[in-house]
């Protein structure tokens, strides 16, 4: 990397590097080895990346004052409040004033440490690396202004920050690391404001904010948004809106009166805290095509797929939990209806009071029964939600007052009733059917005539296999190696579209090889084999060699239970020859009717 400085008002930075003592005057191409031209900051500096020349023997010719070289990948500048923009910043003893200043100059990855405490200054030139602003002992204070414009990619390590202020990332990644301690709430957008930007991508692990926007400020998104909040981000907030340090921090995949034309994806871990998860943006252009909210740690209040008040109109949604805890989850919007397909699927972590598939719809508790708002928003789509076995569901854990009521497992939306147009399946996989089908209604046992479950289909699936949602009644089961399904006890052997019966339950289960291992011994092969409970028939096993002739082969009676059969296969085995175990699964040997396709392992 070559750095310098030009005259005052120089338009750019050229160099030129030649052969040795090649004639300037008399300049032949093939004595040019690298030409290249940079732009000029407004303090006159500029950097260049130059190639590496393995020939010593060259010129260089430049138009700069002053230049000098680095062939580090990174850099270290140093700002402190009593520096001066005039020093060089590259040590303490000469440390820069501006941050401003120490941003531009991040012409590669560049460490900003700051001595002590300083004002942040906004870059007024874009910078191509990534600059890393960190307190040297980590009491750094640095106060933000009213707003943060972003002209290039920045992380904050290591400080303190004041100041309510609103950040626009203007679509460079921002973080802010774990370590980092805000002394009052930030606005954060990953976009900017009145201006398009094609991706977002903001990471917040640490200090306390009010709202988060994945989009822009009346600007919007052609691409997709990014927004991770984890690490110890809203520190000492808590999700009971009873209690007093319920968090006022609200999270959208988003813009604010922004579109995003692409997909929104916000991601909640670790130990943050949010009292709002929102897919989709606010006010009338808030709107997406597709949002994906995962859970895998932290705590988060309400959970919407959709959006808080804006209609959506040809949006997918999806909330996919694995850890953490929520409150509630919706598959929908807040206050608004939309058009599209909601997917939940839950597979841990602990849901504390209610999932619904839909959309909310408010209402007025009264003394008996409930008085509905005059809202019927719903999906026109259809709704999906998928329960594994290590999800816990409407514990009731921590609810107070108001927050225990309507809990429980509802498809479709918070209203009085049900519509043609919203059609919901619940799919209970890897047999979690029995333990979490009685969550399906109201629990708390006031208001069980007012809130409903609308489901019109449910799977039964056990495991061996995947049941997936395709479209307003049909599910799609694929089965792992070694498996077959049987539909109502019907069994198939391909992966297929199943259509549901309304107000049925539909069993799916799989049967077959659970595991299989073969291992060479001394006399043969012993095949290792495991049967899953109920299948029943006669087990095959073959061993073929290279010409796929068969050498060998045993068979073992399966009686239904669940276990492991071992098949001593006695042959002598050549040696640098490879051969293939196959498995063979019947239900009888008269009739060799297959329960599975052959299941075939490598030994060698």
């Amino acid at each position: 990397m070559m750095h310098g400085y030009t005259e005052s008002g120089a338009k750019g930075a050229t160099v030129l590097i030649t052969k040795k003592d090649a004639d300037i005057a008399n300049l032949k191409q093939d004595d040019v080895i690298w030409i290249d031209q940079a732009i000029v900051k407004s303090d006159g500096s500029f950097s260049m990346k130059l190639p590496l020349f393995t020939d010593n023997e060259w010129d260089i010719r430049t138009n700069a004052v002053s230049h000098f070289f680095d062939t580090a990948e990174s850099q270290t500048l140093y700002v402190s409040s009593s520096g001066s923009d005039s020093n060089d910043g590259w040590s303490e003893t000469t440390p820069l004033r501006s941050l401003g200043l120490a941003q531009e100059k991040a012409d590669i990855d560049t460490d900003i440490v700051l001595l002590d405490s300083v004002t942040f200054v906004n870059a007024t030139q874009e910078y191509q690396k990534t600059a890393v602003i960190r307190g040297k002992t980590g009491t750094e204070v640095v106060t933000l202004p009213a707003e943060v414009n972003l002209k290039g990619n920045l992380k904050l390590e290591n400080l303190k920050l004041s100041g309510e202020s609103t950040i626009y990332a203007n679509g460079y990644e921002l973080e802010i690391a774990s370590n980092v301690a805000s002394a009052n709430r930030m606005n954060v957008f990953g976009g900017g404001k009145n201006m398009t930007v094609d991706n977002t991508n903001i990471k917040l692990y640490g200090g306390l904010y009010n709202t988060i926007y994945g989009g822009g400020n009346s600007g919007k998104v052609t691409r997709k948004t990014n927004v991770v909040i984890g690490g110890s981000a809203n520190s000492g907030d808590g999700i009971d809106d009873d209690a007093s340090n319920i968090s006022p921090c609200f999270v959208y995949g988003g813009g604010k009166n922004a579109a995003v034309q692409g997909s929104t994806n916000v991601t909640l871990e670790g130990n943050a805290v949010v009292k709002y998860l929102v897919g989709a943006g606010t006010d009338a252009n808030g709107t997406a095509t597709d949002t994906n909210i995962i859970i895998r740690g932290g705590k988060a209040m309400n959970v919407y797929g959709g959006s808080q008040s804006t209609v959506l109109n040809g949006c997918n949604t999806h909330i996919t939990m694995t850890g953490g805890v929520a409150e509630s989850l919706f598959g929908g919007c807040s206050g608004a209806s939309m058009t599209g397909n909601t997917y939940i699927t839950v597979q841990g972590g602990e849901v504390l009071r209610r999932i619904y598939t839909g959309c909310y719809n408010n209402a007025d508790a009264g003394l008996l029964s409930l008085s509905w708002a005059a809202t019927n928003n719903h999906v026109v789509g259809t709704t999906n939600l998928t329960i594994y076995p290590g999800a816990k569901l409407a514990t009731g854990t921590g609810l107070s007052g108001t927050n225990g009521i309507n809990r429980g497992i509802f498809a479709g939306s918070r209203r009085a009733n049900g519509s043609d147009d919203e059609i919901n399946a619940v799919i209970f996989a890897d047999g979690s059917y029995q333990a979490h089908k009685g969550k399906l209604k109201e629990l708390c046992g006031w208001f069980t005539s007012d809130f409903k479950s609308f489901h019109n289909y449910t799977v039964d699936a056990g495991t061996g296999g995947k049941v997936l949602p395709v479209s307003a009644g049909k599910v799609r089961a694929e089965f792992d190696t070694g498996m077959s399904m049987l539909v109502n006890g019907n069994r198939k052997f391909r992966q297929e579209d199943i259509s549901l019966t309304k107000n049925a339950v539909c069993i799916v289960t799989f049967e077959g090889i659970s595991s299989a291992t073969v291992t060479e011994t001394q006399t043969g092969a012993d095949a290792s084999v495991g049967i899953t409970n109920r299948t029943s028939g006669q087990l095959v096993a073959a061993i073929y060699d290279e010409n796929n002739a068969l050498v060998c082969c045993r068979l073992a009676t399966v009686d239904g239970t669940e276990e492991t059969y071992v098949l001593n296969l006695n042959a002598t085995l050549e040696k640098d020859i490879s051969y293939a175990v196959k498995l063979f699964l019947w239900e009888e040997l008269e009739t060799m009717t297959p329960v599975i396709h052959e299941y075939t392992m490598q030994l060698r």
